[in-house]
Protein backbone atom coordinates (compact mmCIF):
# COMPACT_ATOMS: atom_id res chain seq x y z
CA UNK A 1 0.00 0.00 0.00
CA UNK A 2 2.82 2.39 0.87
CA UNK A 3 4.49 1.73 -2.46
CA UNK A 4 1.26 2.62 -4.27
CA UNK A 5 1.05 5.92 -2.39
CA UNK A 6 4.73 6.60 -3.14
CA UNK A 7 4.12 5.93 -6.81
CA UNK A 8 1.10 8.25 -6.90
CA UNK A 9 3.00 10.98 -5.08
CA UNK A 10 5.78 10.79 -7.65
CA UNK A 11 3.41 11.38 -10.57
CA UNK A 12 3.29 14.86 -12.09
CA UNK A 13 1.19 16.52 -14.74
CA UNK A 14 3.09 16.65 -18.03
CA UNK A 15 2.81 18.72 -21.18
CA UNK A 16 5.01 17.39 -23.98
CA UNK A 17 5.52 18.75 -27.44
CA UNK A 18 5.22 16.15 -30.22
CA UNK A 19 6.62 16.90 -33.62
CA UNK A 20 5.84 14.97 -36.77
CA UNK A 21 6.85 15.63 -40.37
CA UNK A 22 3.97 17.99 -41.21
CA UNK A 23 2.50 18.54 -37.80
CA UNK A 24 3.35 19.40 -34.22
CA UNK A 25 1.12 19.31 -31.17
CA UNK A 26 1.17 19.09 -27.40
CA UNK A 27 0.34 15.93 -25.51
CA UNK A 28 -0.94 16.64 -22.02
CA UNK A 29 -1.15 14.17 -19.17
CA UNK A 30 -2.87 15.47 -16.07
CA UNK A 31 -3.12 13.69 -12.75
CA UNK A 32 -6.70 13.11 -11.73
CA UNK A 33 -6.40 13.08 -7.95
CA UNK A 34 -5.62 15.48 -5.15
CA UNK A 35 -1.97 15.04 -4.27
CA UNK A 36 -2.48 16.60 -0.84
CA UNK A 37 -5.15 14.05 -0.03
CA UNK A 38 -2.86 11.21 -1.11
CA UNK A 39 -0.05 12.65 1.01
CA UNK A 40 -2.40 12.86 4.01
CA UNK A 41 -3.51 9.24 3.48
CA UNK A 42 0.14 8.17 3.24
CA UNK A 43 1.00 9.90 6.51
CA UNK A 44 -2.01 8.31 8.21
CA UNK A 45 -0.97 4.88 6.98
CA UNK A 46 2.61 5.48 8.12
CA UNK A 47 1.37 6.48 11.59
CA UNK A 48 -0.78 3.32 11.84
CA UNK A 49 2.19 1.17 10.86
CA UNK A 50 4.42 2.81 13.46
CA UNK A 51 1.75 2.40 16.16
CA UNK A 52 1.26 -1.25 15.25
CA UNK A 53 5.02 -1.88 15.33
CA UNK A 54 5.18 -0.25 18.75
CA UNK A 55 2.32 -2.39 20.06
CA UNK A 56 3.98 -5.54 18.73
CA UNK A 57 7.22 -4.52 20.37
CA UNK A 58 5.46 -3.94 23.70
CA UNK A 59 3.70 -7.30 23.51
CA UNK A 60 6.95 -9.08 22.68
CA UNK A 61 8.57 -7.67 25.77
CA UNK A 62 5.86 -8.98 28.14
CA UNK A 63 6.62 -12.22 29.94
CA UNK A 64 3.77 -14.68 30.13
CA UNK A 65 3.40 -17.44 32.74
CA UNK A 66 2.45 -20.75 31.21
CA UNK A 67 1.18 -23.57 33.38
CA UNK A 68 2.41 -26.92 32.19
Amino acid sequence: MKSLYNYLLSQKSVKKRETEVNNSYFECKTINFDINEIRKEYETLEKKIQDTDFEISKLNSIEFDIDV
